[in-house]
Formats: C-alpha cells, structure tokens, sequence
C-alpha cells in the first residue's frame, strides 16, 4: 500500500513534467523550423524512454 502511494506521487509528478514540457514543445513547433521539430522529437523520444525505463524499475 505504502509503495503504491509511492508510485502515485511519482506518476503525478512525471505528468506534471509532461505538461510543464509539452505547452513550450508545442509553441516550438509553431515557430516552424525544421530544426526545432528536431529538437521536439529527440526531447519527447528522450522523455518517454526515461518514463518507461523508470516505470520498469519501479515496478
């Protein structure tokens, strides 16, 4: 019970992170140059390995 209310609290934050993330990606985007897309998918890619790598080890 302990460790899930653990994992609650982390998974809330890695959301949180997403957001505060995804809002300035997404302005990013619409400045419209083919570097910063780059730049977008390399940080969601990076972003969503590290969620699944540490979802693995807490699990």
């Amino acid at each position: 019970m302990f460790h899930k209310a653990i994992i609650n609290k982390i998974t809330v934050f890695i959301k949180i992170k997403w957001m505060l993330k995804i809002i300035p990606l997404f302005r990013f985007i619409y400045s419209n140059k083919p570097a910063n897309v780059y730049i977008m998918l390399r940080m969601i890619i990076g972003t969503v390995v590290h969620t699944i790598t540490f979802t693995i080890i807490l699990s």
